[in-house]
């Protein structure tokens, strides 16, 4: 088992770290109360919970993450670098309409290339 694999935190913690509402961690990630978490897991529920703020639902954030798993080969496309780089390029060509609002606001806050986002945006318009 690789080092990034051991359970870290618990998911209160993942909780309370990512400032989510508690029982994100468990509701994403599927797990119960005593199961630990990751640090890609909490990497994966600091993503989930800016979607959350900007009012999508667990299933409409699921299936970017299926959208993003096909496009890009890999899997937990949050946690990895290349949903950084081509994410945005993956949810740009499914068109998710649930997207458009909140697309410009996540990629801001990640410090995500400005202009790409902008155009992409006006593209779904």
């Amino acid at each position: 088992m690789a080092m990034r694999d051991y359970p870290l935190y618990t998911l209160s913690e993942v909780d309370r770290l990512t400032r989510v509402m508690p029982g994100t961690a468990s509701r994403w990630l599927q797990r119960s109360r005593t199961d630990g978490a990751t640090f890609e897991d909490l990497i994966e529920v600091l993503i989930v919970g800016e979607f959350r703020k900007h009012g999508l639902l667990f299933r409409d954030i699921r299936r970017v993450v299926v959208e993003c798993e096909k496009a890009l080969r890999i899997p937990r496309p949050f946690t990895s670098w290349a949903f950084r780089t081509g994410g945005w390029r993956v949810i740009k060509e499914t068109k998710m309409e649930f997207l458009r609002e909140s697309v410009f606001d996540v990629a801001y806050q990640y410090g995500l290339p400005r202009w790409p986002c902008v155009r992409m945006v006006a593209s779904w318009t």
